[in-house]
């Protein structure tokens, strides 16, 4: 198993082109994170984008489970991606 490493919070914008093609091939499978921000997200021993702390993801299109809080899908009973991008948006 390799070492996880945080993220250089001091230069995030140098993160965010990666982030965003990660999400993307998460959302291609059909899935969104939900909970995406730096603290969620770190790096490999390879420097690769690696998301942590999955206890807000679901497939696509799935009900919002109970246990989601509210302010994190919003106003729609269904998952969806848009968090996910507008997080990297605000987070990055």
């Amino acid at each position: 198993m390799q070492k996880l490493h945080k993220l250089d919070y001091g230069n995030l914008e140098q993160y965010k082109s990666e982030v965003a093609a990660a999400i993307a091939r998460v959302h291609a499978a059909q899935f969104s994170l939900g909970d995406v921000h730096p603290g969620n997200v770190m790096l490999d021993d390879d420097d690769h984008i690696v998301f942590i702390n999955l206890s807000y993801a679901g497939q696509l299109n799935d009900p919002v489970p109970s246990h989601i809080p509210h302010h994190i899908y919003g106003d729609t009973p269904l998952i969806h991606a848009l968090v996910n991008e507008q997080r990297l948006k605000t987070q990055f």
